[in-house]
């Protein structure tokens, strides 16, 4: 019995540490950082691209995010160099295929994506179905944006009050759960 207790203290414990953390989970970087991953993830299905860069424009300002030949979404802008790497059995280099497109709702534009692509590998082709999906992925940037501007004060950056009291409902359900299992 007192193992068992001591397993319900060490979850309530564990509970209380993410609720503490939760503000970090709904913070704004997440959710545009994991919205620029997925239109990466996106664009990378139909144009071959070395570097990444999608730049939003929220209230709070512009946010900027980056993925070079790894793959890791960044904030920041990106640093391509001059041309493109080298291709076994190529020795010809020129420089980039800049793919530069804005990301517009209504005529209002709510991002900016660019792609830098080696020109020996890219197809025209590819990038007529980029400029296919672009409204689907500014429809995307706009929801993502709308969403988190009703769950986040637009002075402070931090989670509004019924969010926040929905998350504290949330843990308090889980903790008096573990309360009731315990005395069973």
């Amino acid at each position: 019995r007192n193992a068992f207790h001591r397993q319900v203290m060490a979850r309530r414990v564990y509970r209380l540490d993410s609720l503490g953390r939760a503000s970090e989970r709904m913070g704004v970087r997440n959710e545009l950082a994991d919205l620029a991953a997925e239109i990466r993830s996106e664009a990378g299905r139909v144009v071959p691209f070395h570097w990444f860069h999608l730049e939003l424009r929220t209230d709070g300002g512009e946010h900027s995010f980056r993925s070079g030949p790894r793959g890791v979404i960044e904030e920041g802008r990106p640093s391509p160099g001059k041309a493109p790497p080298p291709l076994p059995g190529i020795h010809r280099r020129s420089g980039w295929h800049l793919v530069d497109r804005p990301l517009a709702v209504e005529g209002r534009v709510v991002g900016r994506l660019r792609l830098w692509c080696d020109p020996r590998l890219l197809e025209s082709e590819s990038v007529e179905l980029l400029d296919l999906l672009l409204p689907q992925m500014a429809a995307l940037v706009e929801r993502t944006l709308l969403d988190r501007e009703a769950k986040h004060d637009a002075l402070t950056g931090l989670v509004v009050r019924r969010v926040f009291e929905a998350a504290l409902r949330g843990a308090h359900r889980c903790l008096d759960f573990d309360v009731k299992t315990a005395d069973a």
